[in-house]
């Protein structure tokens, strides 16, 4: 039986927001019935002085009721807001302490009355006393409970806070390593166009060099021999094709002297004095 109990308890919930809300009820029930208990006394007070109408003497324990349960939830409403309670709590000693005094005066006028004896009398100040002063620890009780809640709510609001700012620094590493790897590609790439441009720059430089060997041939007359050798070997085609030396003279564009002369190139002769001419 006391298992199941327990396991209903604290079966679907934290075992601390559990015996909170146990606290808070069981402090209620104390409230309550202290509220009740004392309530007789200070009726019967009430109706002892004689001067009010017996129907008001209703409101007399309800005002010390009231008014010390209102300073207590103040109390732990300030606690709760974590605002300064200490005017609220000594409103709370206040009203404990007329309690006390009022259920005293009730004892003290009941022994001189003579419905009590000395005996009953301690007995009355001792159980009548308990019943505000009953409220006043159990409020402040209530107020250590939500003192140690609120304690708690402040490191779990500081733990999560340091996992979303772990979890930001995080995220802001990982897009960090993006950028670093999309900068790597991006080296990759320029040293990639870095090396064809060096190519291309090694080509233009064999270009250059190449026209350069040209202009040097031309100066020396090696490209006028290179080309007199193509004009005999265009010439030899044409001739062997059937044509004649004036046809093929005026295909390639030359004279018939320099045909006979590029012909003679082919042959052998003529090279050297082509070259020198």
């Amino acid at each position: 039986m006391i298992a199941k109990v327990l396991n209903w308890l604290f079966g679907n919930s934290e075992p601390i927001e559990t015996t909170s809300y146990i606290a808070v009820i069981c402090a209620s029930l104390v409230i309550l019935s202290a509220g009740i208990l004392g309530y007789t006394a200070l009726f019967d007070l009430f109706n002892s002085i004689g001067l009010f109408h017996p129907a008001l003497a209703i409101f007399f324990p309800l005002l010390f009721d009231f008014a010390e349960i209102t300073a207590a939830v103040i109390v732990l409403n300030a606690k709760l807001q974590d605002e300064d309670d200490a005017l609220a709590w000594k409103a709370v000693l206040l009203f404990t302490a007329l309690g006390i005094i009022a259920n005293i005066a009730h004892v003290l006028y009941a022994y001189f009355d003579g419905r009590i004896n000395a005996g009953q009398g301690v007995l009355a100040v001792f159980a009548t006393t308990l019943f505000p002063i009953s409220v006043a620890l159990v409020t402040h009780l209530l107020k250590s409970v939500i003192a140690r809640q609120i304690a708690r709510n402040k490191a779990v609001k500081t733990l999560n806070a340091l996992l979303k700012e772990i979890f930001e620094k995080r995220t802001e590493s990982t897009q960090l390593d993006e950028q670093m790897a999309h900068q790597k590609r991006e080296i990759i790439d320029k040293q990639a166009e870095i090396e064809q441009l060096h190519e291309e720059l090694a080509q233009l430089n064999t270009a250059v060099e190449q026209l350069k060997a040209m202009h040097q041939k031309a100066q020396t007359g090696e490209l006028a021999a290179s080309k007199a050798e193509q004009q005999a070997y265009q010439l030899d085609g044409l001739l062997a094709a059937g044509k004649t030396l004036t046809a093929a003279c005026e295909m390639i564009g030359i004279s018939p002297n320099t045909a006979r002369k590029r012909l003679q190139m082919l042959n052998g002769q003529g090279l050297s004095q082509e070259r020198r001419s």
